[in-house]
């Protein structure tokens, strides 16, 4: 998946540093990094921009390699050789590693301008020099960057998966049952009020798979499988889906990208049908081939 590139090791722990003139800086404008043009991901180093160190924010290493993130709106426009590029076109991009680092630093990008007053009293916050997180220089407010929990969901009906496409997309690809957990709430009982929500159907044997972080929407996600409940009829949500169907593992026809835990999940099923619901080996760290 997007988050997997063995042998290198992604190292999030934060530290108060700056970069050298030779580190990469990840420069972001709303929803947009800056690249090199081409077909491979690559950021400029410090040289390249002629900015001040001090308007860089460390965010993590990968490998040996440190990233910094330019502060907001220190580069609108882009140097020669370079472009500002969707965040989404990253995913699609090599080598992995670098386009894993150019949507975590979009994540804490979308953070660190979201909260540059306290939501407390609106005073100003600063960086800590010792975590990652935003202090108010008023009330003393500590703010630590936001992921949102959710879960995914392959619902099985003997040699069936359910599988939906979300409405109001243009193109939108085969995706399963989907939702954030609320407050209050366990992920398993979030998987089962979110396929209620959007399919109107029960589910039983709810077994977890794995999880993978997904900046793109600032999110945790949790992969499960659930077995139908009883009926098997489909009340779709149409504000939410435009088509909600069970597909035989036999006619599953989606190429296995390995970038996205949905498409894993589907490719997963596709594989070893009904068995995905006791098939599961928690420790395992590889990806799924």
């Amino acid at each position: 998946m997007l988050h997997e590139f063995s042998p290198l090791a992604f190292d999030n722990s934060y530290r108060s540093l700056t970069p050298s003139p030779q580190d990469s800086i990840i420069c972001c404008r709303d929803d947009t990094v800056l690249t090199a043009m081409g077909d491979m991901v690559s950021y400029p180093c410090l040289a390249d921009l002629g900015q001040p160190a001090e308007r860089c924010t460390y965010l993590f290493s990968i490998g040996e390699q440190p990233f910094f993130l330019l502060e907001e709106g220190a580069m609108d426009m882009a140097p020669a050789g370079y472009a500002f590029v969707p965040v989404q076109e990253l995913r699609y991009t090599s080598p992995r590693h670098l386009c894993f680092a150019g949507v975590v630093a979009h994540h804490l990008y979308r953070w660190y301008a979201s909260r540059r007053f306290c939501g407390r009293c609106g005073a100003a916050a600063q960086h800590d020099q010792v975590e990652r997180l935003m202090v108010c220089t008023q009330c003393g407010q500590r703010e630590y960057p936001q992921i949102m929990p959710a879960v995914i969901v392959g619902v099985v009906d003997g040699d069936r998966l359910l599988v939906t496409k979300y409405a109001g997309r243009e193109n939108p690809r085969p995706a399963l049952v989907a939702g954030y957990a609320e407050i209050g709430e366990t992920l398993e009982q979030a998987v089962a009020r979110e396929v209620m929500e959007e399919t109107g159907l029960k589910v039983r044997h709810i077994t977890y798979y794995k999880s993978q972080p997904w900046p793109f929407t600032g999110s945790m996600l949790a992969g499960f499988y659930a077995q139908v409940d009883g009926s098997n009829e489909i009340v779709r949500d149409e504000q939410e889906l435009s088509e909600a169907v069970f597909v035989a593992r036999a006619d599953i026809d989606v190429p296995h990208m390995g970038l996205a835990l949905t498409n894993e999940m589907i490719c997963r099923f596709k594989d070893l049908g009904p068995d995905v619901l006791v098939h599961n080996d928690p420790v395992r760290q590889e990806p799924y081939e």
